[in-house]
C-alpha cells in the first residue's frame, strides 16, 4: 500500500471516529447497543468517505484507463456512494437522539451487525484479492482478468458487499427511508449497474470472461471456489 494511502485511511478513520464520539449514540446507557451502534455505522460512514473520493479521483483520471465506460447507467448509480455518506450521517443523528432502547431495537442492532460483518468481510477480501480497485466501468492499461481469491467465489463480492452494508444499516438501526432506499434504488440500480459492466468485460476479455461467468455466481458467493479458478489462484 502506498503511503498516501496510509495517510488517507488514517485520515478517514480519525474523522469517523471524531464524528461518532461528537455525536454519540444516544443517552440509553445500554453499553451492548452503544458498541453495535458503533460497528454498524463505522463501516458506512468509511465506505462513504473512502468511495466518493475514488469516485472523483476515477472520473478526473479516465485517461490512465484503456477502456472507461460512462453510460446512464454509471450515471445513476454513481449518486449512492454520496448517498451512503449522507444517509450515515442521517442515520447517526437519529441514534443520537435516542434516550432507551427496546428490546425490538435491540435484537433489529444485533440482526443488522451480523449482515453488516458480512458487508466488511467481503469488502476486506475483495481488496485483498484485487488491491488496485477503482470506481465506475474501466479497464486498467494491461489489465488482466481477475479470477482469484473471492473472485473465484462470486463475479461481483463488491457489489455485494455494498448491498450487505446497506442492508445492515437499514436493518440496524430499523431505519425505513434506509430500507427503502436499499430495496428501491441500491439493489435495483446495482443489478443493472452489473449488467452494463459485463457488457464491458465480455467485449474485452470475450470467451474467458464468457467461461467465467457461466463457472463463477454473480451475486450469491460459493462455499468452494471453482476448481479452474483455485487452480489460478495458487
Amino acid at each position: 500500500m502506498r503511503i498516501a494511502d496510509v495517510i488517507r485511511s488514517v485520515m478517514i478513520a480519525a474523522v469517523t471516529i471524531g464524528i461518532i464520539v461528537f455525536w454519540g449514540v444516544g443517552s440509553h446507557g445500554n453499553a451492548a447497543y452503544s458498541a453495535l451502534m458503533v460497528f454498524l455505522l463505522a463501516p458506512a460512514y468509511w465506505r462513504g468517505f473512502e468511495v466518493t473520493y475514488k469516485l472523483i479521483l476515477s472520473l478526473a483520471t479516465q485517461e490512465k484507463f484503456e477502456k472507461y465506460k460512462l453510460t446512464w447507467v454509471e450515471m445513476v448509480a454513481f449518486p449512492e456512494t454520496v448517498l451512503m455518506l449522507g444517509m450515515s450521517f442521517y442515520v447517526h443523528w437519529n441514534v443520537a437522539q435516542l434516550s432507551g432502547v427496546t428490546p425490538l431495537q435491540m435484537n433489529a442492532a444485533i440482526a443488522g451487525a451480523v449482515v453488516m460483518l458480512l458487508g466488511v468481510v467481503f469488502t476486506v477480501w475483495t481488496i485483498i484479492s484485487w488491491s488496485t480497485m477503482f470506481v465506475g466501468h474501466a479497464i486498467p492499461k494491461g489489465h488482466e482478468l481477475i479470477i482469484r481469491g473471492i473472485y473465484a467465489r462470486v463475479r461481483h463480492p463488491m457489489y455485494l458487499a455494498v448491498v450487505l452494508i446497506w442492508a445492515g444499516l437499514s436493518l440496524g438501526t430499523l431505519n425505513l427511508i434506509a430500507g427503502l432506499l436499499t430495496m428501491f434504488y441500491v439493489l435495483p440500480v446495482y443489478l443493472l449497474y452489473i449488467k452494463s459492466e459485463e457488457e464491458m468485460m465480455i467485449e474485452h476479455f470475450g470467451d474467458a470472461y464468457r467461461e467465467y461467468k457461466r463457472n463463477v455466481g454473480m451475486l450469491i458467493p460459493s462455499l468452494r471456489a471453482h476448481e479452474k479458478e483455485a487452480a489460478k489462484d495458487k
